[in-house]
């Protein structure tokens, strides 16, 4: 843990995330004294936004998925599957259509400055994750609601081209 004039730097992340979402206006529901998570809908869906203090690492991390609707969703929580976007042959995709999403993430990942897509091997499940190095500093509202932004922002871009690769 650092200190700034005797006061915790990495204590404060969550606190900083809170007042971001606070100017927002949006609900958020904290998990623990290390993670928030709560969520938005964009012009390209709804997302879970998860929002976790690394403390060890000096870091927030931000992770986004894609929220599936309707009966997918009623579904996959019967099944005890979380209700995220996924592209795997598991899920009826074809193998073709798994290898060009993956290309299609390497490329976003390859052009983005600023965050990473990640699919999960095991179910296909894919995700937008940015990281907030503050080591030694206070993490700033505005890096949170920036981070936020361009987050959504991304995914508002891909996840369309995304969708439209496995037909859904």
């Amino acid at each position: 843990m650092s200190w700034f004039f005797g006061i915790s730097t990495t204590s404060r992340a969550i606190p900083t995330v809170e007042a971001a979402l606070r100017k927002r206006k949006w609900k958020y529901v904290r998990v623990s004294d290390d993670m928030i998570l709560t969520g938005v809908e964009s012009d390209s869906g709804k997302y879970s936004i998860v929002l976790a203090n690394e403390t060890g690492k000096k870091t927030l991390q931000i992770v986004f998925n894609k929220i599936l609707a309707g009966e997918d969703l009623h579904n996959l929580l019967r099944n005890g599957r979380l209700p995220v976007f996924c592209v795997h042959e598991s899920a009826g995709d074809s193998a073709a259509e798994v290898a060009a999403v993956c290309e299609r993430l390497l490329a976003e990942n390859y052009r983005i400055a600023v965050g990473h897509f990640e699919r999960d091997p095991e179910d296909g499940e894919i995700r937008f994750v940015i990281t907030i190095p503050y080591r030694d500093r206070f993490l700033s509202i505005d890096q949170v609601d920036w981070s936020l932004s361009l987050g959504i922002r991304t995914l508002d871009r891909v996840m369309p081209q995304l969708h439209r690769m496995v037909g859904r």
